[in-house]
């Protein structure tokens, strides 16, 4: 059975329109959405998410439907880590980790020591007692990342993450350390649906690719056979070949 399941996705956004005939993701893979900007990745993610409603067609996650998840058990099972965060109240950067905790069942000294840990696995324990609003996007972002491994940390079941752009605001060895951390989640059974923009980051740490245009997939498989250079010339209008690095890494270029 897959960690997640779409059948005969519909959704309607004004003039655009996303359809998805069927679409999964099993537990222990790192799946990337990929497209040229308007494509409908953001979209998709955030109907997985259940902040659009879909208009036809039927989500599953292990294999219930998602709208027939309770809230604490959802939450515990499916968590997002947006882009960027509107939260503007006076937290510190802890205080904010610890939303997380809202559908966990943990006593304070429990919670104080899940709290250092993932804070410390998004590498930003640095930032604790720091006032949210005054962080940069990126330090904003680790600390919500710290937010959502804290909220899927006692998932009975293996949880599915969901990224958009989880790099974005992120210098290079950040978006290493981020990419290199949720490949690890992926490889203890997490399933991880990620929206990125570089392919060589796709190329080198996801397990499969899925390739949209025009709110449909249009190519889905490991990312060397969907990040094919005629593909990316197609799909994104630049011309690339592969080099490869002196340690065997192949690169888009």
């Amino acid at each position: 059975m897959n960690l997640f399941e779409i059948e005969a996705l519909g959704c309607s956004r004004g003039s655009f329109q996303l359809q998805i005939p069927g679409w999964q993701v099993s537990a222990g893979e790192f799946v990337a959405l990929l497209g040229r900007n308007g494509t409908g990745k953001s979209t998709l993610l955030r109907v997985i998410a259940g902040e659009i409603k879909a208009t036809t067609g039927q989500l599953t996650l292990h294999g219930k439907s998602l709208s027939a998840w309770q809230g604490r058990a959802r939450a515990r099972h499916l968590a997002v880590l947006p882009q960027a965060s509107d939260l503007n109240f006076g937290f510190v950067a802890e205080e904010v980790v610890a939303l997380g905790a809202i559908p966990l069942a943990l006593n304070w000294r429990a919670l104080e020591a899940a709290i250092r840990r993932v804070m410390e696995e998004a590498d930003c324990m640095d930032l604790k007692g720091k006032p949210y609003p005054q962080l940069s996007g990126g330090e904003k972002q680790r600390i919500h990342f710290a937010r959502v491994l804290l909220q899927l940390s006692q998932a009975e079941s293996a949880p599915l993450l969901l990224l958009d752009e989880p790099t974005s605001a992120q210098d290079l060895k950040q978006q290493h350390h981020i990419l290199a951390r949720v490949k690890h989640l992926s490889e203890t059974g997490y399933g991880v649906v990620a929206v990125l923009h570089d392919l060589n980051q796709a190329l080198n740490y996801t397990d499969r690719c899925t390739l949209m245009q025009g709110g449909n997939i249009v190519a889905d498989g490991p990312p060397e056979q969907t990040l094919t250079p005629t593909n990316v010339s197609e799909h994104w209008g630049y011309p690339v070949t592969y080099a490869e690095t002196a340690s065997g890494q192949r690169l888009l270029c």
